[in-house]
């Protein structure tokens, strides 16, 4: 079945990078303005029931951005770090990332629960 979906949603779903490598493209193609992440790609499903990376094989990335528009923080979820580093730049259209390291779930859990913590505090 062919499908047709824009380049943003198909790296919000974490599918930019497999549908590259079914297609035979580079997956830099975005970053180097060849595509827009607006165009629409259309596909076989074909790809999506091959080397399906399992959740818990998934690794946590804490990264920091600094784009033309803000400063962002946020995390990803990746195969690794070259990975993780692709994703980040695909998706916030940056070059340079200021800091990423590989977090744990009790780190964030962590992280999450001081950052309530602060909100919640009246000053």
């Amino acid at each position: 079945m062919m499908i047709k979906l824009t380049v943003k949603n198909l790296i919000n779903l974490g599918l930019w990078g497999r549908l590259c490598e079914y297609k035979g493209w580079d997956k830099h193609i975005v970053r180097d303005g060849l595509i827009s992440v607006d165009s629409e790609v259309e596909f076989d499903d074909e790809f999506l029931k091959k080397d399906v990376v399992p959740i818990d094989q998934l690794k946590m990335f804490l990264f920091n951005i600094n784009s033309d528009v803000a400063v962002y923080c946020g995390i990803m979820l990746a195969r690794d770090l070259e990975d993780a580093k692709l994703r980040i730049g695909t998706i916030h259209n940056v070059i340079k990332i200021n800091t990423i390291e590989e977090i744990t779930k009790e780190q964030l859990y962590n992280f999450k629960n001081m950052h309530h913590v602060l909100y919640r505090k009246q000053l």
